[in-house]
């Protein structure tokens, strides 16, 4: 798990950072997923290789204060 708290950024500085990633060649933005964003909370998922990656970001005053990253295996269902 990853826990991010040490500065804080606004949703457009977030969109930033992804944007470079893009840039940089990573593919995975395709499949970004929103599951649910208001004023407190956003989380995300998507699929990376074979893994399921979701993130919740905490916002305080409009700013993402701490993102907490979930790896876990991918399972199929059949």
């Amino acid at each position: 798990m990853f826990v991010r708290e040490l500065d804080l950024i606004s949703r457009d500085e977030f969109c930033r950072s992804i944007d470079e990633l893009i840039e940089s060649g990573w593919e995975n933005w395709k499949d970004i997923e929103l599951i649910h964003e208001n004023q407190y909370a956003m989380e995300t998922r998507w699929r990376d290789g074979d893994e399921v990656v979701t993130r919740v970001n905490w916002k305080k005053d409009g700013l993402i204060w701490r993102s907490i990253v979930s790896r876990i295996p991918y399972k199929q269902r059949h």
